[in-house]
């Protein structure tokens, strides 16, 4: 069964050549992602914001010479145990396990997960 945010990622192309343009943590356990894509079929621009509560881990790591900004790979997004995993810098297209959520750069585990599509703005 689809969940709402499969659904997100297949409407944006898994956020592919999209833009990070905030990430926020409110407290350790509660961060909002806030990113930049194109919305098909309608072929626009929109910024999507996930909220996510309940963090239990994540990983924002940002090395020499690179950037995370451009979503390159685009989103993996999974739910292994109860947990939502997404990332934004996945390394394989097909994340298998928690390991493959865990060696990426950036990427969040939370018991809850929300978005809202915006209209686009930089």
């Amino acid at each position: 069964m689809r969940s709402a945010m499969n659904d997100l990622l297949i409407s944006i192309n898994s956020g592919g050549d999209g833009i990070i343009r905030e990430i926020k943590f409110n407290s350790f356990d509660t961060v909002s992602i806030t990113i930049s894509a194109m919305k098909y079929p309608e072929k626009r621009w929109v910024n999507i914001k996930f909220m996510l509560s309940e963090v239990k881990e994540f990983t924002v790591r940002q090395k020499l010479h690179y950037s995370n900004v451009v979503i390159s790979n685009g989103i993996a997004y999974e739910n292994f145990s109860g947990l939502h995993y997404i990332d934004f810098s996945p390394f394989s297209e097909i994340m298998e396990n928690v390991d493959d959520f865990r060696a990426s750069d950036l990427y969040f585990a939370a018991v809850n997960i929300n978005f809202k599509v915006l209209s686009y703005c930089e």
